[in-house]
């Protein structure tokens, strides 16, 4: 709802545009978040998540805890910013379960005074240890 807390400086070479805005992209449209309903993220990445492949860091994550869509994410860090101040994931990215057209995984970090970074990883990218999975429990 606030464009303000989006650092949307990164646009395609194909497309010329935000990528996350390209009709193309389905996840911006689909991926949601059901209200009325608790949200526990946590408020960095898996332990020893960083620097490893989607296979490695989607085994991490063990039930009742899953790894959350991107809106999920998104949702859970800037509500946590507008309440106490406080940038969550302000130096690293988190994979999240959302993939966009490429069947890459879409990433969400790097929150700051500029905003929230979107950026999507190839399944076998390790990040350069920046990096990690996320999860939550409902």
């Amino acid at each position: 709802i606030n464009p303000s807390l989006f650092y949307s400086k990164f646009p395609t070479f194909d497309y010329g545009e935000v990528w996350q805005e390209n009709d193309k992209e389905k996840f911006p449209r689909l991926d949601m978040v059901k209200a009325g309903k608790w949200l526990m993220l946590r408020k960095g990445d898996v332990p020893n998540s960083r620097a490893s492949p989607w296979s490695n860091q989607s085994k991490l994550v063990n039930s009742p805890e899953y790894i959350p869509n991107i809106a999920k994410v998104i949702y859970g860090v800037t509500v946590y910013h507008k309440i106490r101040s406080h940038y969550l994931l302000s130096n690293f990215y988190v994979r999240t379960s959302s993939s966009n057209m490429y069947g890459n995984s879409v990433g969400v970090g790097f929150f700051g005074r500029h905003g929230i970074c979107i950026d999507d990883k190839s399944l076998e990218d390790r990040g350069f240890g920046n990096c990690g999975v996320s999860s939550i429990r409902d």
